[in-house]
């Protein structure tokens, strides 16, 4: 994900916390405006903020860490998942989560000239269209590429993959592009159906209000 909405990657420097709660406040209005479309996620994020007994020992770090992971709300769409997550000074953030099987990392750069977030899962039984809708309604980037692998040897479904479009609200498709690659020998042709993987590599640019498309 590239080129991020500046005000919510604002909740992503360590600076930001060190105000009153009422400026932090501030800066969760800026990101998420109390309006329909983002309702939800100011106010959980407005509740970890004020989510403390003793407000004199509430530390810059504290609160960052708990309106990052209410704003990420990876254990509400991964139930159970257990997180170890960072937060860096000046600016910036990590998690990595493991629930069973499955892993996620994601690492946050948050600086407008190139701010930049990557996230990395293994689950194939949670669908890639949930993941986007999350990326795209929570981070808002202008950018989005997906790269979906997919072991055609473990059944995971790439004939039906390739069939289905992926598509993303408020996004148009900017390029689509799928890759077979074989484990065969190359003596052995022509190539087994079960001994190989997808690849498939999905690039979204954001469409503004006012575009058709």
């Amino acid at each position: 994900m590239h080129a991020l909405d500046e005000r919510i990657m604002r909740l992503f420097f360590l600076d930001a916390y060190t105000g009153s709660r009422a400026d932090v406040a501030l800066l969760i209005d800026a990101a998420f405006p109390p309006t329909a479309e983002s309702r939800p996620i100011n106010k959980r994020v407005r509740a970890a903020l004020d989510a403390t007994v003793d407000s004199d020992s509430d530390s810059a770090v504290e609160r960052a860490e708990r309106c990052i992971r209410a704003l990420l709300a990876l254990d509400a769409m991964f139930p159970g998942i257990v997180l170890d997550d960072h937060v860096f000074e000046p600016c910036g953030y990590s998690v990595n989560g493991l629930l069973g099987a499955m892993y996620l990392t994601i690492h946050v750069t948050p600086e407008p000239a190139h701010s930049f977030i990557s996230f990395e899962i293994n689950c194939p039984n949670h669908s890639p269209t949930a993941v986007l809708d999350w990326a795209s309604a929570t981070l808002r980037p202008a950018r989005l590429a997906l790269a979906l692998f997919a072991d055609a040897s473990s059944g995971e479904g790439g004939a039906e993959r390739r069939a289905k479009r992926i598509a993303l609200d408020n996004y148009r498709c900017r390029a689509s592009t799928h890759y077979e690659f074989y484990g065969d020998s190359v003596d052995a042709l022509p190539p087994s159906k079960h001994s190989h993987y997808d690849v498939l590599y999905v690039n979204f640019e954001r469409c503004e209000k006012h575009d058709v498309g």
